[in-house]
């Protein structure tokens, strides 16, 4: 898997129910952020408690989903809001 970081970075602020799987992320930012998931753009999200993350991205004929969790600690993360934020 190689991506390519020319293409913006979403984060999207608001915890998620990390249940969501990846037809629930891929509606979400559909519907939601009104973004095209398939554009080859990377997608972040957060859960609640911060030591939780999920990327989306599309490659060429599919979707990666990626996820990490921290056995101890938390990520740091903006503030939660209703703003999607375009990372650099």
């Amino acid at each position: 898997m190689l991506w390519s970081f020319n293409s913006p970075v979403w984060f999207y602020p608001q915890p998620i129910d990390f249940r969501k799987q990846l037809d629930g992320l891929v509606i979400l930012v559909a519907d939601h952020l009104k973004l095209n998931p398939t554009s080859g753009q990377l997608f972040l999200f957060r859960n609640r408690t911060a030591n939780k993350i999920k990327v989306l991205y599309w490659e060429r004929n599919g979707f990666w989903l990626c996820y990490k969790r921290l056995e101890q600690g938390k990520l740091k993360f903006p503030t939660i809001s209703d703003t999607t934020l375009q990372l650099t």
